[in-house]
Protein backbone atom coordinates (compact mmCIF):
# COMPACT_ATOMS: atom_id res chain seq x y z
CA UNK A 1 0.00 0.00 0.00
CA UNK A 2 1.66 3.41 -0.82
CA UNK A 3 -1.00 5.30 0.98
CA UNK A 4 -3.22 5.22 3.46
CA UNK A 5 -6.49 7.11 3.44
CA UNK A 6 -7.67 8.32 7.12
CA UNK A 7 -5.46 6.75 9.48
CA UNK A 8 -2.44 4.32 10.25
CA UNK A 9 -4.50 1.04 11.25
CA UNK A 10 -3.62 -1.13 8.01
CA UNK A 11 -0.17 0.39 6.31
CA UNK A 12 1.93 -0.61 9.30
CA UNK A 13 1.36 -3.99 7.81
CA UNK A 14 3.95 -5.68 5.23
CA UNK A 15 0.94 -8.09 4.05
CA UNK A 16 -2.28 -6.07 3.36
CA UNK A 17 -5.84 -7.16 4.29
CA UNK A 18 -7.51 -6.39 0.97
CA UNK A 19 -4.59 -8.45 -0.49
CA UNK A 20 -5.07 -11.52 1.59
CA UNK A 21 -9.08 -10.81 1.64
CA UNK A 22 -9.06 -11.10 -2.31
CA UNK A 23 -6.14 -13.82 -2.34
CA UNK A 24 -8.11 -16.11 -0.47
CA UNK A 25 -11.79 -15.28 -2.41
CA UNK A 26 -13.74 -13.97 0.85
CA UNK A 27 -17.04 -12.48 -0.40
CA UNK A 28 -18.23 -9.25 0.30
CA UNK A 29 -19.05 -10.10 4.18
CA UNK A 30 -16.69 -12.40 5.42
CA UNK A 31 -14.08 -9.94 3.66
CA UNK A 32 -15.81 -6.93 5.93
CA UNK A 33 -15.66 -9.02 8.95
CA UNK A 34 -11.69 -9.83 8.58
CA UNK A 35 -11.06 -5.92 8.04
CA UNK A 36 -12.97 -5.11 11.68
CA UNK A 37 -10.69 -8.16 13.07
CA UNK A 38 -7.40 -6.96 12.00
CA UNK A 39 -8.06 -3.41 12.39
CA UNK A 40 -9.77 -3.08 15.55
CA UNK A 41 -7.10 -2.69 18.07
CA UNK A 42 -6.14 -0.07 16.03
CA UNK A 43 -8.95 2.00 15.32
CA UNK A 44 -12.44 1.85 17.08
CA UNK A 45 -12.29 -1.42 19.71
CA UNK A 46 -15.38 -2.35 20.71
CA UNK A 47 -17.31 -0.96 17.77
CA UNK A 48 -15.05 -3.38 15.43
CA UNK A 49 -16.01 -6.03 16.88
CA UNK A 50 -20.11 -5.74 17.09
CA UNK A 51 -19.46 -4.88 13.07
CA UNK A 52 -17.60 -8.16 12.83
CA UNK A 53 -19.85 -9.98 14.36
CA UNK A 54 -22.78 -8.21 12.16
CA UNK A 55 -21.62 -9.38 8.96
CA UNK A 56 -20.65 -12.93 10.12
CA UNK A 57 -23.99 -13.02 10.97
CA UNK A 58 -25.29 -11.46 7.62
CA UNK A 59 -23.55 -14.23 6.08
CA UNK A 60 -24.83 -16.91 7.98
CA UNK A 61 -28.42 -15.85 7.31
CA UNK A 62 -27.27 -15.66 3.33
CA UNK A 63 -25.12 -18.57 3.64
CA UNK A 64 -27.15 -21.52 5.20
CA UNK A 65 -25.27 -24.08 3.44
CA UNK A 66 -21.57 -23.61 3.90
CA UNK A 67 -18.97 -25.14 1.55
CA UNK A 68 -15.53 -24.84 2.77
CA UNK A 69 -12.91 -24.02 -0.02
CA UNK A 70 -9.37 -24.98 1.28
CA UNK A 71 -7.27 -22.09 1.43
CA UNK A 72 -3.32 -22.87 1.80
CA UNK A 73 -1.89 -22.69 4.86
CA UNK A 74 1.57 -21.04 3.99
CA UNK A 75 -0.85 -17.96 2.99
CA UNK A 76 -2.71 -18.15 6.01
CA UNK A 77 0.53 -18.38 8.39
CA UNK A 78 1.74 -15.78 6.47
CA UNK A 79 -1.20 -12.92 6.82
CA UNK A 80 -1.74 -14.10 10.90
CA UNK A 81 1.59 -13.57 11.58
CA UNK A 82 1.75 -9.82 11.55
CA UNK A 83 -0.92 -9.39 14.10
CA UNK A 84 -1.20 -10.13 17.65
CA UNK A 85 -2.05 -13.32 18.93
CA UNK A 86 -6.32 -12.69 19.98
CA UNK A 87 -6.62 -11.44 16.09
CA UNK A 88 -4.48 -14.50 15.03
CA UNK A 89 -6.95 -16.67 16.39
CA UNK A 90 -9.84 -14.68 15.04
CA UNK A 91 -8.57 -14.54 11.83
CA UNK A 92 -7.73 -18.34 11.63
CA UNK A 93 -11.01 -18.96 12.66
CA UNK A 94 -12.33 -17.01 10.04
CA UNK A 95 -10.91 -17.82 7.14
CA UNK A 96 -11.87 -21.40 8.37
CA UNK A 97 -15.23 -21.17 8.59
CA UNK A 98 -15.32 -22.04 12.09
CA UNK A 99 -18.26 -19.31 12.81
CA UNK A 100 -19.25 -21.12 16.21
CA UNK A 101 -16.22 -20.62 17.73
CA UNK A 102 -15.48 -17.22 15.94
CA UNK A 103 -18.56 -16.06 17.22
CA UNK A 104 -17.93 -16.78 21.16
CA UNK A 105 -14.22 -15.30 20.69
CA UNK A 106 -15.72 -12.11 19.82
CA UNK A 107 -18.32 -12.12 22.47
CA UNK A 108 -15.59 -12.36 25.02
CA UNK A 109 -13.56 -9.17 24.04
CA UNK A 110 -17.03 -7.51 23.89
Amino acid sequence: MTEQIGGTHYSKYKYQTWDFIHQIGLDYFLGNALKYITRYPDKNGIEDIKKAVSYIDKYLDLNKDITLKPIPTNLITRFVSQFNETQAKLIRLLVRKQFKELKESLNELL
